[in-house]
C-alpha cells in the first residue's frame, strides 16, 4: 500500500519515520505494516528506523504518543480535581478540531491494529500508563472501576465523531457537547464502588 501523500523531505528523519508510520497504522492493520515500507515512504534506510526506535512495537508505541499529544494530556491531569470533568470533555471535544484535515488520532492507528495480539498489548499498556492510572489517582478512588468507565465513555464518544464521523454526533454543538461530556464523567466518578465478585477482597 502507498501513502496519499508526499512526506516533507525537508524534516527530521525521526519525524518523517513518525508520520509514515502514523499514516501506515492509521490506514492498514499492525500485522500488514512492516518497517521497510515505513522507511521507503519516509525516505531512510531501515537500519535507521531499527536504530531510532528499536522494533515495530517501540516505533507504534512513539507513534500512539506523537498522536495523542501527551503534553496536552498531561495538562488535563495536572488541573484540581474538581475541575477534572470539564477539563477531560473540552480536551475530547476540542482536539478533533485541533488536527489539521487527514491528520489521524489514536483511535484511528489503534482500531486499525486491534487484531493483533502484539500491537492490541501495546496500545492497552498505553491506555493504562497515559490515562488510567492518572485518572484513577485524580479520582481518588482506591478502585479504578470508574476510570475504567470514564475512559470508555469517552472512547466511545470521539470513535463515533472522529473516526466513524457519525452524522448525529458532528451535527452537535460543541458547548453543549462538553457541558453534557461533563456531567456524564461528573456522575460516572461519584457512582458506588462495583460489587466484589466472589473470592475477592473489597480493596
Amino acid at each position: 500500500m502507498k501513502v496519499s501523500a508526499e512526506i516533507d523531505l525537508s524534516r527530521p528523519a525521526k519525524e518523517r519515520i513518525l508520520e509514515a508510520a502514523a499514516r501506515r497504522f492509521s490506514s492498514q492493520s499492525y500485522d500488514n505494516t512492516g518497517l521497510r515500507d515505513i522507511a521507503a515512504d519516509a525516505h531512510v534506510d531501515v537500519a535507521y528506523v531499527h536504530r531510532a526506535f528499536g522494533s515495530k512495537a517501540g516505533l507504534f508505541r512513539q507513534v500512539l504518543q506523537s498522536v495523542v499529544s501527551p503534553d496536552g494530556i498531561k495538562a488535563v491531569f495536572s488541573a484540581p480535581g474538581d475541575q477534572l470533568p470539564e477539563r477531560l470533555a473540552r480536551r475530547v471535544v476540542r482536539h478533533a478540531h485541533a488536527r489539521g484535515a487527514g491528520e489521524m488520532g489514536a483511535f484511528e492507528v489503534a482500531m486499525q491494529s486491534s487484531s493483533s495480539i502484539e500491537a492490541r498489548a501495546t496500545v492497552l499498556e498505553f491506555v493504562e500508563d497515559g490515562f488510567l492510572l492518572p485518572l484513577t489517582e485524580q479520582l481518588g478512588h482506591s478502585d479504578r472501576a470508574r476510570a475504567v468507565l470514564i475512559t470508555a465513555l469517552l472512547a466511545g464518544f470521539d470513535i463515533m465523531r472522529s473516526v466513524i464521523g457519525a452524522e448525529s454526533v458532528t451535527t452537535l454543538d460543541d458547548e453543549w457537547l462538553e457541558r453534557a461530556l461533563a456531567q456524564l464523567i461528573r456522575h460516572a466518578a461519584a457512582l458506588d464502588a462495583p460489587p466484589v465478585a466472589a473470592g475477592e477482597k473489597a480493596p
